[in-house]
């Protein structure tokens, strides 16, 4: 007798063209559970003059804050170790802490373009004076979460971004695969930039503005593929 062969129920998947979306959308971001501040970031040649004596000097300043909301000034021996804390603008901190007793104290503002600030600062022997600086970009620094919400399908997702500009005024996003190689320009508080450039040929634009408090931004981006949507970020 021929014997016949068990039905095998198959399931036919047929092709499928998967959308850019579908594919970003099973990827797992891990943001960094940094906090940040309107300071962060490097800041070239502050200035500090001495209203106590017939002194001034620069210095270069790079401020982070660690995870629990503290804010430290790096690569600067004027200052020594420092510690303080950013409520809104201002910048309270000691600084020349030894074992852990500072040996002076001093307040920053920043200023409403969010690319300098001005304070004061003095210390136990008496010296005090008069602190500015200027910095090459509002959005230089850190920023943490920054948000994207495609307008062309459901989809969002988180990325942590560092913002660097050089000493030709050109802005780049650091530490931000999804963006690749960026390159553009601030003017005023508005960053319009290219990404996704390979061969010097960028797949996306896009625009960013900073917000009144100099500790965000919201804009937009698009590319060459059709995908869009709205950007924000804080620090």
């Amino acid at each position: 007798m021929k014997q016949s062969r068990p039905r095998i129920k198959r399931i036919h998947l047929g092709r499928r063209v998967w959308s850019i979306c579908f594919v970003l959308g099973m990827m797992i971001f891990l943001p960094m559970s940094a906090i940040s501040s309107p300071f962060d970031g490097f800041w070239s040649k502050t200035k500090r003059n001495h209203t106590d004596c017939n002194y001034s000097a620069e210095a270069d300043i790079t401020f982070v804050t660690d995870a629990d909301g503290v804010t430290r000034a790096e690569s600067a021996d004027v200052l020594g170790t420092t510690k303080g804390k950013v409520t809104g603008n201002t910048y309270v901190f000691d600084y020349g802490i030894k074992n852990g007793v500072p040996s002076g104290k001093a307040t920053f503002s920043m200023s409403k373009d969010c690319r300098s600030f001005s304070g004061t600062f003095s210390d136990v022997n008496g010296h005090k004076g008069n602190w500015s600086g200027k910095r090459n970009s509002p959005f230089d620094g850190f920023w943490s979460k920054t948000k994207r919400n495609h307008t062309d399908c459901n989809y969002s997702a988180e990325a942590d971004i560092t913002f660097v500009t050089d000493a030709d005024g050109v802005t780049r996003a650091e530490a931000a695969d999804v963006l690749g190689i960026t390159k553009g320009k601030v003017t005023g508080n508005t960053y319009v930039f290219d990404y996704g450039i390979k061969n010097g040929v960028p797949s996306g634009k896009g625009i960013f503005t900073i917000g009144d408090d100099c500790g965000s931004f919201t804009g937009t981006f698009s590319d060459v593929n059709g995908h869009k949507g709205i950007w924000s970020g804080r620090r």
